[in-house]
């Protein structure tokens, strides 16, 4: 065989190899109706690169916060409610900047979102209390976040209490 033969054996050999190793971006669609399948979409999409899509079917009360949301995703609400129950914050979206990482994109649409809560903590020898950000959504640096059509009822975000300095 001439070395020509060889070379392009090789490199279609190396092309089929790349193909097999090169993971598509999936496109996953959820539809829930409780806590416990929102927070699995959620540890789902994070894991998984693409375009997403969670689309909720009843209202959603959370007896826990859920985890943050750290890849692109479209929350689309059909109207539903989620709400905090005056004790949890909503929804966490993006990783910090000193997390690193790249920025993503959320899309909320249609969707209602009640009773969420914030709550800093308190400080400590005269330190300050901490930040309460966000009661139904904390966006962090490393996201974006367009909202359509969605309604906020009564959330708070409430800061920690000081502490006495000591001296």
């Amino acid at each position: 065989m001439p070395k020509t033969s060889f070379a392009l054996l090789r490199m279609a050999v190396c092309f089929l190899l790349l193909l097999v190793m090169v993971r598509p971006a999936l496109a996953l669609n959820f539809t829930v109706s409780t806590e416990a399948e929102l927070r699995a979409a959620i540890e789902t999409v994070n894991g998984t690169a693409g375009t997403h899509f969670i689309q909720f079917s009843s209202d959603i009360t959370l007896t826990s916060p859920l985890p943050p949301i750290l890849n692109s995703v479209t929350l689309r609400g059909n109207q539903f409610t989620l709400s905090g129950a005056d004790q949890h914050r909503l929804l966490l979206i993006g990783a910090s900047q000193d997390a690193g990482g790249p920025r993503i994109l959320v899309n909320l649409n249609d969707l209602v979102l009640a009773q969420g809560l914030a709550q800093g903590g308190d400080g400590a020898d005269g330190g300050g209390g901490g930040l309460g950000g966000g009661g139904a959504v904390f966006v962090n640096s490393r996201a974006d976040v367009v909202i359509n059509n969605v309604t906020m009822e009564n959330n708070a975000a409430v800061g920690g209490a000081g502490a006495a300095g000591v001296g």
